[in-house]
């Protein structure tokens, strides 16, 4: 289903990332930026009748659809990790992915970041962000 999100997948040395003014500057090894459009999911609930009869009823959407994510992987000694957990939580923060001549490739201003997963390995410790959209410009 497409949704007007753009996707792909980009080379974290040939592309500029900003999440509410940060710039991460340490990925991990090997690590590219991951941009993804998601279904958006339709919240249904069942509900019984007193003649036993069961139905499925759309819930209002008590806030926007995820139309898309982006994933990246930081080192952990990167300082941008303790200033995007400041943001895990906020309602939203505005989001630029730009190539290296400044061309937009993701912009939006409806960015919410979520709470990191951390990943242990003999060669480095790393903190893999996901990222979620409601609109894209």
């Amino acid at each position: 289903m497409d949704n007007g999100f753009p996707s792909g997948e980009y080379d974290p040395s040939r592309v500029m990332q900003f999440i509410g003014g940060i710039e991460p500057k340490a990925y991990s090894p090997n690590a590219r930026i991951a941009v993804l459009p998601t279904t958006p999911t339709r919240h249904f609930s069942r509900r019984q009748g007193q003649d036993g009869h069961i139905i499925r009823v759309k819930e209002p959407a008590s806030q926007p659809p995820i139309i898309g994510t982006v994933t990246f992987t930081l080192m952990k000694t990167d300082p941008a990790n303790d200033r995007l957990t400041e943001l895990v939580g906020a309602e939203f923060v505005a989001y630029q992915l730009l190539d290296n001549a400044g061309k937009a490739k993701v912009l939006s201003e409806q960015c919410h970041v979520t709470e990191p997963e951390e990943g242990y390995s003999p060669q480095a410790e790393t903190l893999s962000w996901t990222l979620q959209f409601t609109s894209v410009e």
